[in-house]
């Protein structure tokens, strides 16, 4: 079912299973696993099935330090999120994109880099690379210069102080998916609905509601005991910032 938040009145509340907050491949994705366990899913999205310059002028931001492209541009507010911006060209004239994974190295703390090194190695995600590898419609999920040798360019020689690496291209494939969630029973897709904090219950312990606003300046409420943030790491940030009744607390990383 799909629901225009904009047609909807005034503290209006909807109930889910599970709230999953943003449209974008990861929100189509998470959703898309959920209903067919027989989840109820209510997918929110904030921008519209159309481009929309009201939705896109809520990413208006600014970057302080790091040089980044300018926020309302690297982001992009509309069912199928980031989707509806891959634009690369492929032989066959389709629009797609480019994918590989981190290596090994990118995990490692490294001398003279501040704020380096994850508290795992790239095997722990190795067994979600094989899926969203499967879920994107890529080919193998294996991105080993030997193992694609008939299909590419003779690797460097390590002499050359240049290593070969090979990527992987994708069709532009999240957003029909996203789409045929709206004649799923288990699924309610609500657009034009921007989500503005996660509240607890009484006790502080459990996730409640969310809390979302129609562009007209109304609210509405959706209802479920989990809450799945997939708007992306500065919406997602900020959304929890948003939410003063959370309590977070973030484990101490121990020295290695």
């Amino acid at each position: 079912m799909l629901i225009d938040a904009r047609t909807l009145p005034s503290d209006e509340t909807l109930h889910g299973d599970v709230v999953v907050v943003g449209a974008g491949p990861a929100g189509i994705t998470i959703a898309r696993t959920l209903v067919d366990t027989g989840v109820r899913v209510v997918l929110v999205e904030s921008g519209g099935l159309e481009p929309s310059p009201e939705a896109q002028a809520l990413n208006t931001g600014r970057s302080i330090g790091y040089p980044y492209h300018p926020l309302e541009r690297a982001r992009f507010r509309q069912f199928g999120g980031m989707s509806n911006r891959w634009e690369l060209d492929l032989a066959r004239g389709d629009s797609g994109w480019y994918a590989r994974p981190l290596d090994q190295v990118d995990f490692e703390a490294r001398p003279g880099l501040r704020d380096t090194g994850w508290p795992f190695g790239r095997a722990e995600l190795e067994p979600y690379y094989a899926r969203a590898a499967a879920l994107a419609h890529l080919g193998p999920p294996t991105w080993a210069t030997e193992d694609w040798a008939e299909e590419s360019a003779p690797a460097l020689d390590d002499a050359t102080g240049t290593a070969t690496a090979m990527f992987q291209f994708g069709l532009h494939t999240f957003h029909p998916v996203g789409l045929a969630l709206r004649d799923e029973p288990a699924c309610t897709v609500v657009i034009n609905a921007t989500v503005r904090r996660v509240e607890l219950d009484e006790s502080g312990e459990r996730v409640d509601h969310v809390v979302a606003s129609p562009r007209s300046g109304t609210t509405i409420r959706i209802a479920a005991p989990r809450v799945v943030l997939a708007a992306g790491a500065i919406e997602n940030a900020r959304l929890l910032l948003l939410s003063r009744t959370i309590r977070i607390s973030c484990p101490r990383r121990s020295s290695r």
